[in-house]
């Protein structure tokens, strides 16, 4: 945990996210806690990314920095329908049900894209808008996600670029503290899904798990992407500080 905080605010002193419906959720949840069995992925989810998943109380914290994507419609699509993604950082989004997740939604109209921060404390279904702080396609941010104990937690969000910084502490039930997880989603409303934006590759770096001991990497994370009647719509790659998912 203290590693986690202690590099995040190390990058600001250089300064001069929805979360997947039930459904979604629960076979990504028993997809992550089967990969040693022959059971493969659902053939419907709209999340993309990577999660490490251990024994309760295992994780406090994530970080993970990217660059604010530029959206277009997808080839051969209605130019007039709105197009949207969003990313979040979270710790127990998956396996628990009190959870604390920090990101950014991207929506694109008429040619026009607006992105907005976010924070959501579940069992809670609704996010709430983090104010301070405004980002552009190509800013370069960090988001930070901290359980600083089991019913409490810190949010910060960087934008390098714009020499932006904000924080958020928040509280909620007892938290799992499961998994963390780095993700890009496809929005839904209601029932219907939001047409999902080519987003081009959204590349995570410098992505850290932190434990009550060492941080850990992302080289043995589950992979998971966004996937409509088992047909993938990203791919995901990770290495050890890195996950890129890029719309296909």
């Amino acid at each position: 945990m203290y590693f986690t905080l202690f590099l995040v605010w190390a990058l600001a002193a250089t300064i001069a996210v929805s979360r997947p419906s039930p459904k979604d959720r629960h076979e990504v949840r028993t997809f992550c806690r089967s990969q040693n069995t022959s059971t493969t992925q659902p053939e419907f989810s709209t999340s993309a990314g990577a999660s490490l998943n251990a024994s309760e109380g295992t994780f406090t914290s994530i970080v993970a920095s990217t660059v604010i994507p530029y959206l277009s419609v997808p080839e051969n699509q209605d130019l007039s329908l709105n197009y949207s993604a969003s990313f979040f950082v979270g710790v127990g989004v998956i396996s628990c049900e009190n959870a604390l997740a920090a990101g950014i939604g991207f929506s694109l109209q008429n040619g026009t894209q607006t992105n907005t921060a976010s924070l959501q404390v579940f069992p809670a279904t609704e996010s709430h808008k983090i104010r301070g702080i405004s980002f552009s396609p190509g800013d370069n941010v960090t988001v930070a996600v901290t359980a600083l104990n089991a019913t409490s937690g810190e949010v910060v969000m960087i934008n390098q670029s714009m020499n932006q910084i904000v924080s958020k502490t928040v509280y909620t039930s007892y938290i799992c503290r499961e998994d963390v997880e780095v993700i890009v989603q496809q929005k839904t409303v209601g029932d219907s899904l939001v047409p999902l934006a080519n987003f081009s590759t959204i590349d995570f770096t410098g992505v850290y798990a932190g434990t009550n001991t060492d941080p850990v990497n992302f080289s043995s994370a589950t992979l998971l992407n966004i996937r409509e009647n088992h047909t993938d719509l990203t791919y995901v790659s990770a290495s050890s500080l890195d996950v890129a998912i890029t719309f296909l």
